[in-house]
């Protein structure tokens, strides 16, 4: 599926450290609704198991700037609306 491929892609883009193209990945995922935050958090939880912290840390980073700028950008467009899933969790 579309969601799986996602997550094998950001999966891969944090091993590869590759933190200049994991972003545009990243806001695509949440865009299009393929993952939510929550679900993204979870696979930081995974790369820190299996990848290691140092990797999971920078993945996450990345991921929650990419939430604030999603949330900033809705703030902009419609203020008063939550940007979905984005409630609650260290984001």
């Amino acid at each position: 599926s579309i969601r799986d491929r996602r997550l094998i892609n950001l999966t891969l883009l944090a091993i590869l450290g590759r933190d200049d193209i994991t972003p545009f990945h990243v806001r695509a995922a949440l865009e299009s609704g393929d993952l939510d935050p929550a679900q993204i958090e979870e696979l930081g939880v995974q790369l820190a198991f299996y990848a290691g912290w140092p990797v999971a840390t920078s993945f996450l980073l990345l991921v929650r700037r990419e939430v604030q700028k999603l949330a900033a950008e809705s703030d902009d467009a419609a203020p008063g609306e939550a940007v979905e899933g984005t409630e609650g969790g260290p984001w």
